[in-house]
This record gives C-alpha cells, sequence and structure tokens, in this order.
C-alpha cells in the first residue's frame, strides 16, 4: 500500500503552554509521512520561540506567520496553511488538542483501503480516549451528506476528518465567521458526491481551554453571535430551495433570539431586527409587539415559537 504524504494544519495564537503536547503527539504518531504547517496569528507570548524549536528539531515542522495583509482569525491561518501545504491527504488540527499515535495511521488506512474521499473519526474530552482497535466501521457514498449534517447537527469536529486533497481544494474558511466555521466549511464541503469513511474510533483528545472559542461560546461574545446570525442567514440563502435546511436556519435563529433577550443583549437584537423577525416568519410590527412582551417578563418564547412553526 503506498505511502501518501498528509499536511496537517495548525492555527496558533498564544499557545505556548499548551502546543507542545499538541505537536509532540504529532511527533509520535505512527505514520510517519507527514508536514506539520503551523501558522502564527500574531502571538504576543513565547509561541514563536517554541515553535521554531520544533522545526529546528524536525524539518516536518513548518512555522509560518500569518501575512499581514490577511484578516487576522484562526480561518485566516488555516487558509493560509493550505495554500502553503503539499499533502495529498490534508486534515486541520487545533493548537490545544492531541491525536492518538495511531490517529493517523488508522484514518489514512482506511481512506487509501476504502478509496474515500474523506474520513471521519470520533474524540473524546479525556486523556484516556485511545482505541487500539477499529469500532463501527461504515462506508457511506452519497450526494446528500449536507442534507443530513445540517439538519441532524451531526456532531463532526475539525479534527475528527481528513480529507483527500482535491475534495476540499476549491474551499475555504470563511474568514468573517467567528464562532461554528469547522460547521459552516463542512455545508459546503459536504454538498458533493462523497465516499466517506466513518469509525466510532475515538482518536484524538479535544481540549477546551479557558480561551478556546468552544469555552467563550456561552459568554454571548458580540464576534460570536454575528457570526451564528450570519451563519442562519448565510443557510437561508444558499439553501433557499431545501425547506428542511431553511427550517433549521431559522429554529437556530429564533433560539438565539431567546437567549440575546434572556440576556438584555438589546442592541444585538435592534442590529439584526429584520433577521429574527423572518426567522420568526412574522411582520416587523408583529416582532416588535413580541419582543416587548419577551423582554418584559423573559416569557412568552415558546408561544412565539409555536406561532412561527405554524406560519412556515
Amino acid at each position: 500500500m503506498k505511502n501518501p504524504l498528509i499536511s496537517i494544519i495548525i492555527p496558533a495564537y498564544n499557545r505556548a503552554q499548551l502546543i507542545r503536547e499538541t505537536l509532540d503527539s504529532i511527533l509520535a504518531q505512527t505514520y510517519e509521512n507527514w508536514e506539520c504547517i503551523i501558522v502564527d496569528d500574531g502571538s504576543t507570548d513565547n509561541t514563536e520561540e517554541v515553535l521554531k524549536e520544533y522545526q529546528a528539531s524536525d524539518n516536518r515542522f513548518q512555522f509560518y506567520k500569518r501575512p499581514n495583509d490577511k484578516l487576522k482569525g484562526a480561518n485566516a491561518c488555516r487558509n493560509y496553511g493550505f495554500q502553503l501545504s503539499r499533502g495529498e491527504y490534508v486534515g486541520w488540527f487545533d493548537s490545544d488538542d492531541i491525536m492518538s499515535v495511531q490517529k493517523i495511521d488508522i484514518s489514512m488506512e482506511n481512506l487509501l483501503t476504502y478509496e474515500a474521499d474523506l474520513v471521519v473519526t470520533k474524540n473524546n474530552k479525556t486523556e484516556s480516549f485511545f482505541d487500539k482497535q477499529l469500532l463501527n466501521l461504515r462506508i457511506v457514498e452519497t450526494a446528500n451528506f449536507y442534507k443530513e449534517y445540517i439538519v441532524n447537527r451531526l456532531s463532526i469536529l475539525t479534527g475528527d476528518v481528513i480529507f483527500k486533497r482535491e475534495v476540499v481544494e476549491n474551499f475555504e474558511f470563511d474568514e468573517n465567521m467567528h464562532k461554528a466555521q469547522e460547521f459552516e466549511f463542512f455545508t459546503r464541503v459536504f454538498n458533493q458526491n462523497l465516499k466517506i469513511a466513518f469509525t466510532d474510533s475515538r482518536l484524538w483528545y479535544h481540549r477546551e481551554s479557558a480561551d478556546s472559542i468552544s469555552a467563550l461560546a456561552s459568554k454571548m461574545n458580540l464576534k460570536q453571535v454575528n457570526s451564528l446570525i450570519y451563519l442562519s442567514s448565510k443557510l437561508q440563502q444558499n439553501f433557499s430551495l431545501e425547506k428542511d435546511i431553511v427550517k433549521e436556519a431559522k429554529r437556530n435563529g429564533r433560539k438565539l433570539y431567546k437567549s440575546i433577550i434572556c440576556k438584555n443583549k438589546m442592541a444585538i437584537f435592534f442590529n439584526n431586527y429584520s433577521f429574527f423577525a423572518k426567522c420568526f416568519s412574522i411582520s416587523h410590527i408583529e416582532m416588535f409587539f413580541w419582543f416587548l412582551y419577551n423582554y418584559l417578563t423573559k416569557r412568552g418564547f415558546d408561544t412565539l415559537k409555536k406561532r412561527a412553526k405554524r406560519k412556515q
């Protein structure tokens, strides 16, 4: 069996205290034909010093800085890293996560054995996650996986997937997004004729550090909330003929509305007034009176949700 090059692309920002464990887990891989491209997003700690150390010790590690003419953020780093990569296969990984020593080996074996376009594994929230055997392998050929993914909100994280390069070479991560980046990216990538290898083997540790995006999600960070609004609007526009997808996108908009009102984030609501009225399928006037009731009582959300369902 051939031994193709795989590119592992990692965006990094102020990760000096964590990224050593990530890079050590890559260095320990039983599959050895890899390159690891780390793109720094303007760190202010000694992340650069750590990355240069690894680059000097093993030339499979490659350290770059995000160019100044590119937007700040992990997505720009992911896109830039892909442009620099050479692998026939590619996977994105985060700078605080850890791979099982068999992650790449098992993934590549299934990609090559079954001539799949991508492999999807599982992750764990603890370090005691390394499955030594392959669990519940499934090979699926479909052109509609994007719909199942969007409507059922299947949990697939960036680190779960390794792609054949040609599957993703015409796509980029949306650099305007600060939340749900991978979800939005996958909605587009999965909208192809694909042969997918799925396994329930948990091959990496998804660590939620205090400053990770997932850990900050519940704090109503403005950029992240705006990203969720942007995502819902984009799905409604891009899949306007797919009723199930539009329905799901509007449902997520209504959930976001409830969170915003309950946390008294009025500026966000009024800046996106038309978006929320559209998600509830009601007029601007109706939206205003419902808002007043919801805001004053912090109740009535379920009633509004039922009205929205009747109108869809």
